[in-house]
């Protein structure tokens, strides 16, 4: 645990130490005429989950409700479970882009289709460790940043994903899913279920529910998390760990209205989705990554761990092919991306 300990800490170090202010100093110079004066702000923030239970979303609403006290009530900004508003998660960048929508999570699973750069960040089994996925994100951070903005997306803030496990309606031989049904999010994760033998159903996670009270589906893939904090043990009591560390999320926001805020708002938002930031790392390495399937078994689940040779399986079946096809899908970008990535973990990924 002490060693857990000192990794979040260095991990936070990293994040929050490198901070620069958002608004710098002007030099001194005649004052300029009065800016007007911005209307009260009350904004939108969309998450993945269905539900505000996880940490990390709880979390991020108190980062929210400090920013609005902090700020007079300037900026209000409330996190939306998926599902509430009409906009599908495959749509929200595109909605960020045109200003329909003000800001969310954005996260390779959802969004590869239009932006493929990212897909590269997601290739399962491509993380030996946090600290390696940490490593990728801040080498490829600039140029996915400059690319963004191009549609008018500014990245915020970086937001780390727990284990992703294997849960199932009936116990099975992982290597063998054959006749099962499994929810996917995305081309990756449908990948490794057919290499198991399974078949993928396509659905976004607000429907996950529905379908498992109907029995439309035998199973999910997801966080492990997700699975305790939702519920899901009980129509899904059968958990594999499958040794699968995947997703680079991040806070995304228009553009525009990012820099319709004050030098001092924004300074603001950064100070306190900074610190967010800094407990979402420390939670996931000391109490979600190491505990969650400790803590699923006291749930009731049953646990079992996929032997080694399911990592050699997926880093031949799923990650070289899945690596080469981004790469190819994100051009000079996606290349770009791969030599930064290469460069910062010391090893080559083609």
């Amino acid at each position: 645990m002490h060693k857990r300990l000192i990794l979040a800490l260095v991990t936070t170090v990293v994040m929050v130490g490198g901070l620069v202010s958002a608004c710098a100093a002007p030099a001194p110079a005649p004052a300029p005429a009065p800016a007007p004066t911005l209307e009260p702000q009350e904004w939108n923030c969309i998450v993945y989950m269905p539900a505000i239970t996880a940490f990390y979303d709880v979390e991020m609403q108190k980062a929210f409700d400090r920013i609005k006290e902090r700020t007079d009530g300037l900026l209000s900004v409330k996190v939306v479970p998926s599902g509430v508003l009409p906009i599908k998660p495959a749509d929200w960048m595109r909605a960020i882009s045109d200003g329909e929508l003000q800001m969310s999570l954005l996260g390779a699973d959802y969004h590869a289709s239009d932006y493929p750069m990212w897909g590269l960040l997601n290739v399962p089994y491509l993380y030996a460790d946090k600290f390696e996925k940490r490593l990728v994100w801040d080498a490829a951070r600039p140029i996915l940043e400059r690319e963004m903005l191009k549609d008018g997306i500014h990245i915020l803030k970086y937001r780390p994903c727990p284990n992703q496990s294997l849960n199932l309606s009936k116990q099975v031989d992982v290597f063998d899913l054959e006749g099962l049904k499994v929810r996917s999010y995305s081309k990756p994760i449908s990948l490794i279920i057919e290499t198991l033998g399974g078949t993928p159903v396509t659905m976004a996670s607000a429907e996950v529910a529905t379908a498992l009270e109907r029995g439309t589906i035998d199973g999910v893939l997801t966080t492990a998390s997700a699975i305790l904090q939702l519920g899901w043990t009980k129509p899904l009591p059968y958990t594999y760990d499958i040794h699968l560390m995947l997703g680079i999320w991040t806070v995304a926001i228009n553009d525009d209205l990012w820099h319709s805020l004050p030098c001092d708002v924004q300074n603001i938002v950064h100070e306190e989705l900074d610190q967010w930031e800094a407990q979402c790392a420390m939670y996931c390495e000391v109490v979600d990554m190491p505990g969650v399937f400790d803590d699923m078994a006291a749930a009731g689940a049953i646990v079992e761990v996929a032997p080694p040779e399911l990592v050699d399986l997926m880093h031949e079946k799923v990650t070289k092919p899945t690596m080469a096809e981004e790469v190819a899908k994100a051009g000079a970008v996606g290349e770009e991306i791969l030599s930064a990535m290469e460069a910062a973990l010391g090893r080559t990924l083609r």
